[in-house]
């Protein structure tokens, strides 16, 4: 009789951890976008 194996179970320690997310409300103060910028908006003007 073979035991079936719980495969989430197994490695749920291995990829559920807490993320470190950056603070878009402190970014946005020093001027950083995600989107928006580049070489294209720095010749336009």
């Amino acid at each position: 009789m073979d035991k079936e194996r719980n495969w989430v179970a197994k490695h749920a320690r291995r990829f559920n951890r807490a993320a470190v997310y950056r603070d878009r409300k402190r970014d946005a103060k020093r001027g950083y976008r995600k989107h928006r910028g580049g070489a294209r908006d720095s010749e336009a003007g």
